[in-house]
């Protein structure tokens, strides 16, 4: 889960994939990823619930699916 708060000009909790990070910086606190911010920004919201809704789980894969095939 990522909060783009501190990154993007709206905030949001989102989910990534630990296969998209591309670099992490412990002593910047920073990470870096191979998604585009579009695809960020429209990402479905985590729900701050645990555990996971299947619901939800299935709109996720769903979308990122759609993101990776366009």
């Amino acid at each position: 889960m990522v909060d783009t708060g501190n990154w993007m000009q709206w905030s949001k909790k989102v989910i990534l994939a630990v296969d998209w990070l591309e670099s992490i910086s412990y002593v910047k606190q920073e990470i870096s990823v191979g998604l585009s911010a579009n695809i960020i920004r429209e990402a479905p919201e985590f729900p701050d619930r645990h555990p996971l809704e299947p619901n939800f789980e299935k709109a996720l894969y769903d979308f990122y699916d759609k993101a990776f095939h366009e």
